[in-house]
């Protein structure tokens, strides 16, 4: 019987690990310009080939802009200790336009037009 409730115990706590570990959501992908931050997981997305959408460029100026759409929605993995700031996830897509010789447009609290 002991071994019996090891064997049980220890399929569980495997299974609560694999569990932890959230999965991406079926069909999305990593934008190819950017990079996630480790620990993350996309929780949805959506891409379309063709869309309008439009970004603030000031305070109370919207600009529309056609083209490629591209929405990537990342949560942090539950087992991540401590997640990165929201400073430092800024930072990270900040510095990648700058690479590739993009600017910010437009910054607000959480959000970033560039």
């Amino acid at each position: 019987m002991n071994r019996i409730l090891t064997v049980f115990l220890g399929l569980f706590i495997c299974s609560s690990v694999a569990y932890a570990q959230q999965n991406d959501a079926r069909g999305c992908e990593d934008h190819p310009l950017f990079t996630r931050m480790p620990g993350y997981w996309i929780h949805n997305c959506d891409q379309r080939e063709f869309n309008t959408h439009q970004f603030r460029i000031a305070p109370g100026q919207k600009q529309d802009v056609e083209g490629r759409y591209w929405r990537v929605a990342f949560y942090p993995q539950s087992t991540l200790k401590p997640a990165p700031s929201e400073v430092q996830i800024l930072r990270n897509f900040e510095n990648a336009i700058a690479k590739l010789g993009g600017r910010v447009v437009y910054k607000e609290k959480g959000r970033l037009t560039l």
